[in-house]
C-alpha cells in the first residue's frame, strides 16, 4: 500500500466471497469481479464512491455522493438496488446496506474498479460480495412452515430479499395476492398444467396472482410460469428491462386493459404467454403500449385474444410469431410471422394504424394483402389442428396447413414457430416432476416405494 498526500490507496482483486472492512482516509480503491448471480454490498458513513470498468478506469459508469445522489448507466449491465435508483436521490448512507449489482446482460466475470472517498477522517467502509439467494413461497395448508413466505407482497417487502434473488412459487388452490415489485427479482412458478397437455407437472395446481405492478426499481426482473387471473387482472410496466414469459393471463369480468406498458419504457419482452381478455367494455385491450417514448418492445410467440384490440400501440414495437384473435391497432411497427383471425370472437379482425412493416403474416381477411410473403383470405380451420388443450389446439395442422414453412426464412408462422416457440402449459425452463406415484402407506421392513418421472425443459 502506497501513501501520498494523505491518501491511502488499496487494491483488492476478488473472484469469490470476501469481506473487506477498512479504516481509511479519503480514498480506497477495490477491484472486484462480479458475475450475474452475485451482488456488491457497500456500507459506510459519509462516503462517496464511483464505479468504472477495469479496462477504462477513467470512464465512470456509476456514482454515489455524500449528498445521496446516485447514477448508473443501464447499458453497462450495472444497476443500483430498489433503494438506489438509476438516477435521482438515494437514501442517506450508513443506515442501510447499499447494493450495486450486475444484471443478466453484464459480462461474465467482469471486473469493476470501486473507488470510495470520505469527507471524514478514519471512516469505516465494508465491501463484500453476496451470493444471490433462492427463496420459496408456499401458501398450501400444512406446508407454510417450510416456506420462506406465503405471499408475493411479503417477498418484495422483506429486507432479506435483495436484487438478483430468485423466488420459486409453488402451485396452490389459493391466490398469492397482488405484487407491487420494487426490486430486481426472478419469479418462477410451475406453469399452468391444464387438461390435455401430458407430461407437464405432477401437481396440477397453478401459482395464482391477480395483479402485478412492475414499479421503479424492478428493472431486470423476470416473471414466468404463473396464472394471472381472477375478475380483472392488471399488469403494469412502470419500469424498463422486464420479461413476462410463459404465463396464463386471463380476464373474465370487469373492464379495462390487461397489460399496460407506460410511457417511455424500453426493452420489455412479452413472450410465450396465453393471454385472453373477454371483457366487453370499451378499451378492453389485451396489450396496450402508451404513446410516448417507448422502444424495444417485443411481443412474441403468444396467443392473444381480446374483444377490443388484441394489441394497441402508437410507439414502434415488434410483433412476431403470435396467434392473434382480435384487432391489431399499431403504427410504426414491425409485424412478422403472425396468424390473425376470428378464432374465439364473433367479429372480423382488422389491422389498423399506419407506417407498419408487415411481412409473412397470415389472415382470414385481406388486411395484410399478398405482398411481402403475406397470405390473405385463409380459412382458419385449415391452419390449426383445432382440437386438444386450451393452448395445444393452436398448433399447426400436420398436413396441409398454409402456415407451415410460410414465415420469414422458411419458419412456421404462429406461436409455435420461430427461434423461441411457445411452450405448452408455460412450463418454465427448469426440470419438472411430471409423474409421482407412491402408495398411501409403507412398512418398516419394506419402506416406501416411490416412482418419479422427471424431464428438463427448455
Amino acid at each position: 500500500m502506497n501513501t501520498s498526500s494523505n491518501h491511502q490507496i488499496g487494491i483488492v482483486r476478488c473472484f469469490s466471497l470476501f469481506l473487506l472492512s477498512i479504516l481509511f482516509t479519503n480514498s480506497t480503491i477495490a477491484e472486484i469481479t462480479l458475475t450475474a448471480d452475485k451482488s456488491l454490498i457497500l456500507k459506510g458513513d459519509s462516503i462517496s464512491f464511483s464505479v468504472a470498468d477495469e479496462d477504462s478506469p477513467t470512464a465512470v459508469i456509476g456514482t454515489w455522493d455524500v449528498n445521496g445522489n446516485s447514477t448508473a448507466d443501464p447499458a453497462t449491465g450495472l444497476r443500483w438496488n430498489a433503494d438506489f435508483p438509476n438516477t435521482g436521490t438515494a437514501p442517506a448512507s450508513g443506515s442501510t446496506e447499499n447494493i450495486l449489482y450486475t444484471n443478466d446482460t453484464a459480462a461474465e466475470n467482469a471486473t469493476y474498479v470501486i473507488t470510495v472517498t470520505s469527507d471524514q477522517n478514519d471512516t469505516s467502509i465494508t465491501v463484500r460480495i453476496r451470493d444471490n439467494k433462492i427463496w420459496q413461497v408456499d401458501n398450501n395448508p400444512g406446508s407454510s412452515s417450510a416456506a420462506d413466505f406465503t405471499t408475493l407482497a411479503a417477498v418484495n417487502s422483506s429486507t432479506s430479499v435483495v436484487n438478483g434473488d430468485t423466488v420459486y412459487v409453488r402451485g396452490s388452490g389459493a391466490s398469492y395476492g397482488t405484487l407491487d415489485l420494487t426490486k430486481r427479482l426472478h419469479f418462477i412458478g410451475p406453469g399452468f398444467p391444464i387438461h390435455g397437455n401430458i407430461d407437464t407437472q405432477a401437481n396440477r395446481e397453478t401459482a395464482k396472482t391477480s395483479s402485478i405492478d412492475f414499479e421503479i426499481g424492478s428493472a431486470g426482473s423476470t416473471f414466468t410460469g404463473f396464472h394471472i387471473n381472477f375478475s380483472s387482472p392488471t399488469i403494469d410496466f412502470l419500469d424498463s428491462n422486464i420479461t413476462l414469459r410463459r404465463n396464463l393471463i386471463s380476464s373474465t369480468q370487469g373492464g379495462g386493459r390487461v397489460i399496460t406498458i407506460h410511457n417511455s419504457k424500453s426493452n420489455i419482452i412479452i413472450a410465450q404467454n396465453y393471454i385472453e381478455n373477454t371483457n366487453s367494455s370499451s378499451s378492453s385491450d389485451a396489450i396496450y403500449v402508451e404513446e410516448s417514448g417507448s422502444s424495444g418492445i417485443l411481443i412474441s410467440n403468444n396467443f392473444i385474444s381480446a374483444v377490443d384490440d388484441a394489441i394497441s400501440s402508437v410507439a414502434g414495437i415488434t410483433i412476431s410469431n403470435n396467434v392473434v384473435d382480435g384487432d391489431i391497432n399499431v403504427s410504426n411497427s414491425t409485424i412478422t410471422n403472425n396468424i390473425v383471425g376470428n378464432l374465439l370472437r364473433s367479429t372480423t379482425t382488422e389491422l389498423q394504424g399506419a407506417d407498419n412493416s408487415s411481412t409473412h403474416n397470415l389472415s382470414e381477411t385481406s388486411q395484410f394483402g399478398t405482398a411481402n410473403g403475406n397470405l390473405e383470405n385463409i380459412v382458419m380451420t385449415t391452419v390449426f389442428i383445432g382440437t386438444g388443450s386450451l393452448d395445444g389446439q393452436w398448433q399447426l395442422a400436420e398436413s396441409g396447413s398454409p402456415a407451415k414453412g410460410a414465415g420469414f426464412d422458411g419458419q412456421d408462422m404462429g406461436m409455435f414457430g420461430g427461434p423461441s416457440p411457445y411452450v405448452l402449459s408455460g412450463i418454465p425452463a427448469i426440470p419438472s416432476i411430471y409423474s409421482f406415484i407412491a402408495p398411501a402407506i409403507g412398512t418398516a421392513a419394506g419402506g416406501l416405494d416411490v416412482t418419479l418421472k422427471t424431464k428438463s425443459n427448455n
